[in-house]
């Protein structure tokens, strides 16, 4: 925070007034295969970022897709300034998305979540609070909104982990 006190009071028991500095965010959003979903994650993104953060960027990391998703980034990125595409010619896997789209990113608080919409921006705020404090903040989902094909292969995949590593 900062100090606006008058340097010229110098009671040190004065009034002070703090305010937090501007918030600068980069949102990330790896996606491989995801043109069903692409364009409605960024424009829920654009809808809550500006009452988030007063300078923001979307930054969409392509990898390897093999759907429509390469042409759907870059016309996300023609037509909003604040989004940026970056593509991938081959999968190169999640962590890789993720390193890329964090080289790229210009603002002090860098957020990333998948990009096929199960976060719920809104909630960024709460991490956003605790970011001031804590140089890593991050936050997860108590109740996945999966549909029920893939919450019974969590579930599969759960148990096996379960068995084989106890």
């Amino acid at each position: 925070m900062r100090d606006l006190s008058g340097a010229e009071n110098s009671r040190k028991d004065s009034w002070r007034i703090t305010v937090d500095p501007p918030v600068t965010l980069s949102v990330i959003f790896p996606a491989f295969n995801e043109e069903a979903n692409i364009r409605y994650t960024v424009e829920a993104a654009r809808l809550v970022l500006p009452k988030l953060a007063q300078t923001w960027e979307i930054i969409l990391v392509n990898d390897g897709s093999r759907d429509a998703t390469t042409p759907m980034c870059d016309e996300l990125a023609e037509q909003y300034p604040e989004v940026r595409a970056i593509h991938h010619v081959e999968n190169r896997g999640y962590g890789a998305a993720l390193k890329s789209g964090i080289l790229a990113a210009r603002y002090d608080y860098i957020f990333f979540t998948d990009s096929d919409g199960q976060f719920d921006l809104q909630e960024l705020e709460n991490l956003i609070e605790w970011a001031g404090h804590y140089e890593i903040v991050t936050g997860y989902r108590a109740k996945r909104q999966d549909p029920p094909h893939r919450l019974i292969n969590a579930w599969g995949w759960k148990t096996l982990v379960r068995m084989v590593l106890g």
